[in-house]
């Protein structure tokens, strides 16, 4: 027999959701009272162990370019609060790439990984301080509590985001900060790529949130929202990401669920070459005006520990 659904954020099943997205024999849902979208049936912890021990695969050109540009702003965000920077903590820091930006900025870093090889990776080449493991498991080891707690691309994926929070809280000090980014499900290309929409990624996504469920959710671990943006992030310009959903609706189910092998080809490469050019005038032009709207893929969220 199949579990009702659940809500984190009202913290209840309910029996009618409506159906947003079905992707294989996976399916997202949208809890009639707050919408958030939550993947169901949840996956078992062994399909997800599979999942990321055959599917996790980073182009590193591609990773360290994208952590360069993404690191920038938000570094320079935490600067007014902190201008002689302090302790920061990257929960789910994959291969130190923000940590090592960070770590040159001035700050003192530590990292938790669950990869073994990516947290080796961190350790070996990079020479920063990075545990294996999951951010319960090594609370022991990290030392005083810090002044920024920072997660990219992590809540999407755990299944007690609520529980993880607040580890995160208990781990910052008084009036620190948590630096958050997730998918954007009201983004602009969210909304006209439906179903086809790259960051519907069964079964790694397990939430997707807007700003006003990750506004919920942070109030409901004690943190206090201060600041909402949202950035075109690590996904491909808006264009090509358009183009790709189209793309994965003309295909086959099992053609389209194997898409993503086929970015590294030389004729996806050449769309993916074409769209930025064409795109260009339209980063200086559309991209702002979505960045204030909070239509961007990406949300970014800035929030203060407030217990």
């Amino acid at each position: 027999m199949t579990t009702a659904p659940f809500c984190n954020i009202c913290e209840r099943f309910f029996d009618s959701p409506s159906a947003y997205a079905k992707s294989g024999p996976w399916t997202y849902l949208q809890c009639p009272n707050c919408r958030l979208i939550l993947l169901h049936p949840v996956p078992e912890a062994s399909v997800l162990r599979s999942y990321y021990n055959s599917s996790y695969q980073v182009s590193f050109d591609k990773y360290n370019k994208d952590v360069r540009r993404g690191a920038a702003p938000m570094l320079a965000d935490l600067r007014p609060k902190f201008p002689r920077r302090g302790r920061l903590l990257e929960v789910g820091c994959s291969y130190g790439g923000f940590l090592n930006e960070a770590h040159h900025d001035g700050w003192d870093v530590t990292g938790v990984e669950l990869s073994e090889f990516a947290a080796r990776y961190a350790r070996e080449q990079r020479g920063l301080r990075v545990f294996t493991g999951t951010l319960e498991n090594r609370i022991k080891d990290l030392g005083e509590p810090f002044d920024v707690v920072v997660m990219l691309h992590v809540i999407e994926h755990v299944p007690e985001p609520i529980q993880l929070l607040e580890t995160c809280r208990k781990l910052t000090k008084p009036n620190g900060l948590l630096l958050l980014k997730t998918p954007n499900v009201t983004s602009l290309v969210a909304r006209l790529a439906g179903a086809t929409w790259q960051w519907l990624s069964p079964p790694a996504h397990l939430w997707l949130y807007s700003p006003g469920t990750i506004g919920r959710l942070l109030e409901k671990a004690g943190y206090s929202p201060r600041s909402y943006r949202s950035t075109q992030g690590d996904a491909n310009n808006n264009l090509f990401s358009l183009v790709s959903a189209a793309g994965k609706r003309l295909l086959s189910r099992s053609a389209a669920e194997s898409f993503s092998n086929l970015r590294r080809s030389p004729p996806v490469r050449a769309v993916e070459g074409a769209c930025e050019v064409l795109y260009y005038p339209f980063r200086i032009s559309l991209d702002p005006w979505l960045d204030r709207k909070l239509w961007q893929p990406d949300l970014y969220v800035l929030a203060e520990n407030s217990r």
